[in-house]
């Protein structure tokens, strides 16, 4: 199957039969040149809508008078493939994904309505039709970014908004924000440095004209800035400077189908409130999204994932990194961790009480019972003179951004107080 800017071809009639059944398209499709027989004579006339019985004669004709198969993508077609799109996007919530899965089940928005959200996304053909490329040339970064989309999407539905599309915008930012990675391999192990998050974010905004795509979603992209989002995994993966061409590959396609009955939806200025609360909602469900994503490939194999993956999220929430306006909603999702959700927020607002912001760690990780000073401030009222403690390996923390522990002797801090709350917690949840 070749896919082409009005046409889809198809070199026999096995791979014809296969794309009409898959996206139920009897009754709709229509052959853009006649089948004849060696003599001219018209079998199977162009531009008519073919049923079943007309579909079978075609496959009985394989190796007769076919030798290539041309089909209208015309606006019927078109409208099957976004129905295709939102039941592979159905899938991932339903079947394939389970931390998705619950996140829509549970959501606190009341917006159940998601499969509603998800197919009115695929609002133009353009974007329908990029998509439905992907989907059959590239499907392994389909899955990618349509992860990206429902964890971004599912940020937002935890709480009410009164802005216009705010769902539906959310999910397209997420679902394009790494198409300029779509012909690299950046996209497969997590890109964790906030710089190129950044430029990611500018790259894939500056390609979504050519999609009509609304202008929220391009204003949030371009503006978004990343730069805290440093996740610390040890080996991080960088983007070489020049690695990739944004005017080539499968981006030389994006734009390609003539649309010109579909209009940009959600338009207006940065000035324009609505607009900018907007671009604001978005920006921070992307960063949520983008964290939880890199992480969950990070933790791929280990066991408790879903365990680390909800702790992580909610120290770094608990640290500033996230608005609590979505991260409480989120973790509060899932009660199975509500005991280690509720400690580790202790333990971040402990390290949050240091006088230097972000000096006091919580040592050892995830069940501390002393508090150092990364920074060897000894000229800190916390710190205690003497017994200073020696480091001997170096300590990662999966998730936790922004902090690692060098070996070395560091100063205990007083606040190692405040961590005998820790003991408590359990207790009062079981009560509760």
């Amino acid at each position: 199957m070749i896919i082409k800017k009005d046409e889809i071809e198809f070199k026999d009639s096995s791979d014809f039969y296969k794309f009409i059944f898959a996206n139920d398209l009897y009754g709709v499709v229509q052959l853009k040149e006649p089948i004849q027989d060696s003599s001219g004579n018209v079998m199977v006339k162009e531009g008519i809508s073919l049923n079943e019985s007309t579909i079978k004669k075609i496959m009985n004709l394989e190796g007769k008078h076919i030798s290539i198969l041309k089909i209208i993508l015309n606006k019927g077609v078109v409208e099957k493939l976004r129905i295709r799109l939102a039941k592979e996007t159905f899938e991932v919530v339903e079947k394939s994904n389970k931390f998705l899965g619950h996140l829509y089940e549970n959501s606190k928005g009341g917006t159940n309505n998601y499969r509603g959200i998800i197919e009115n996304s695929f609002y133009n053909s353009k974007i329908v039709m990029f998509l439905f490329r992907l989907l059959m040339e590239n499907k392994p970064f389909f899955d990618h970014i349509i992860n990206l989309a429902l964890l971004s999407l599912g940020a937002v539905i935890q709480t009410s908004f009164s802005v216009r599309l705010i769902h539906r915008h959310s999910f397209l930012a997420g679902l394009f924000f790494d198409i300029s990675l779509v012909d690299t391999d950046y996209w497969k192990v997590g890109v964790s440095n906030g710089n190129d998050l950044t430029n990611i974010s500018k790259m894939s905004a500056s390609l979504l004209g050519k999609l009509n795509m609304a202008d929220p979603v391009v204003q949030a992209l371009n503006t978004l800035d990343l730069q805290k989002l440093d996740m610390d995994f040890g080996e991080n993966l960088r983007i070489e400077a020049g690695k990739f061409d944004l005017s080539g590959g499968s981006l030389t396609k994006m734009g390609e189908y003539e649309d010109a009955g579909s209009t940009e939806e959600g338009s207006g200025s940065e000035e324009d409130p609505e607009v900018s609360r907007a671009v604001s909602i978005i920006g921070e469900a992307i960063k949520i999204s983008k964290f939880i994503q890199t992480l969950e490939k990070k933790l791929e194999g280990t066991e408790d994932k879903y365990e680390k993956l909800i702790i992580s999220f909610a120290y770094n929430s608990e640290k500033g990194l996230f608005l609590k306006e979505f991260a409480d909603l989120m973790t509060s999702t899932f009660k199975e961790f509500e005991v280690e959700v509720k400690k580790v927020k202790h333990i971040a607002g402990v390290e949050n009480e240091c006088i230097f912001k972000d000096q006091a760690w919580a040592y050892p990780r995830n069940n501390p019972t002393q508090i150092l000073c990364k920074g060897r401030k000894y000229e800190c009222k916390h710190v205690e003179p003497g017994w200073d403690m020696n480091i001997i390996s170096r300590k990662e923390a999966i998730g936790y951004i922004g902090t690692k522990l060098e070996p070395g002797q560091y100063p205990k801090c007083k606040l190692e107080a405040k961590l005998k709350g820790l003991d408590s917690i359990k207790k009062t949840v079981k009560k509760a």
